[in-house]
């Protein structure tokens, strides 16, 4: 029954994997979230570019005595570039692949194995 298991995991996967990348070696976030994929993978992605984002920080923005970042204009903008960065991410085949088998395998163990 494991082995069954297993193999439909993986099967799932790779056709994931397939429809979403194909035989590129990486693909943009933006054109991830476009796709009819499991509300799983779509959510455990926008988690993963959004710690990329943040914890990278393509932009920062520094305490300044002579700018005030917190006023709302520059907030609003600041946000609106973060989202950019979010769409404009580079997801690797491997880290889109780990993605898909985690998602899947943990979806695929909740609908046959609740407990």
């Amino acid at each position: 029954m494991v082995d069954i298991a297993e193999n439909e995991k993986r099967a799932l996967s790779e056709i994931i994997e397939e429809r979403l990348i194909g035989s590129r070696n990486s693909v943009y976030y933006f054109e991830i979230i476009d796709q009819k994929i499991p509300k799983f993978l779509k959510n455990y992605l926008q988690n993963y570019v959004r710690k990329i984002v943040y914890t990278e920080e393509p932009i920062q923005f520094t305490n300044s005595s002579r700018f005030d970042f917190d006023h709302p204009q520059v907030q609003k903008l600041r946000n609106e570039l973060l989202e950019a960065f979010e769409l404009a991410a580079v997801i690797t085949r491997e880290e889109l692949k780990d993605a898909i088998a985690k998602t899947v395998s943990l979806q695929f163990d909740l609908l046959v194995r609740p407990r």
